[in-house]
């Protein structure tokens, strides 16, 4: 079963907020996942500041824009489990110290596959482009994503997770991931 990744927004851990310095670069730039970009990805650097709603620090999984940014821990823990996704270095400003390009990457999803299961979920599609705009019930079609660790499920534009990978996150210690079963999404 894949559960779907979010930032986790409970007030125990904090919830940086991160500006991307250079958004010039990713004008007109595709970082919505299924391809690769290994040999385009521009040079990005973020600014990450503290939420005042949450607790004050870093964490290892944040956003900017669309850009998922990752630190080199938990870079390490998706790496060990063979999850699809490309990492490129970024530099990161917090509290006006500066982290060199191995301390934090932006995540590319490789795997961008259409997912869910259209019988068995309750959602209203985009006529045009097919992507859920009303979201009561989301089922996951797994016969077609069982061997996936990571991927974006393309009708929500979410990232789903296997139990691999969480076991790997939790057993890292990375912080700023939280874990939703599919049929609790909605929008």
């Amino acid at each position: 079963m894949h559960w779907i990744l979010h930032r986790d927004v409970s007030g125990n851990v904090p919830y940086p907020e991160c500006r991307l310095v250079n958004s010039h670069e990713v004008l007109n730039f595709q970082y919505w996942g299924g391809v690769s970009l290994a040999d385009q990805y521009p040079s990005l650097e973020f600014d990450v500041s503290d939420s005042p709603d949450s607790p004050r620090g870093l964490v290892d999984f944040m956003r900017s824009l669309h850009i998922d940014i990752v630190s080199r821990k938990l870079a390490a823990a998706l790496q060990l489990v063979g999850a699809e996704v490309e990492l490129f270095p970024v530099a990161v400003s917090y509290n006006g110290s500066k982290f060199d390009g191995q301390q934090f990457f932006a995540l590319n999803s490789l795997m961008r596959p259409r997912a869910l299961d259209l019988r068995k979920s309750d959602v209203d599609l985009d006529e045009e482009l097919g992507d859920v705009l009303v979201a009561r019930k989301i089922v996951l079609d797994e016969s077609g994503i069982t061997n996936l660790n990571w991927l974006v499920v393309d009708e929500l534009n979410k990232i789903a997770v296997s139990a691999k990978v969480i076991d790997a996150i939790s057993l890292s210690g990375c912080t700023g991931c939280a874990f939703s079963e599919p049929g609790s999404i909605s929008r």
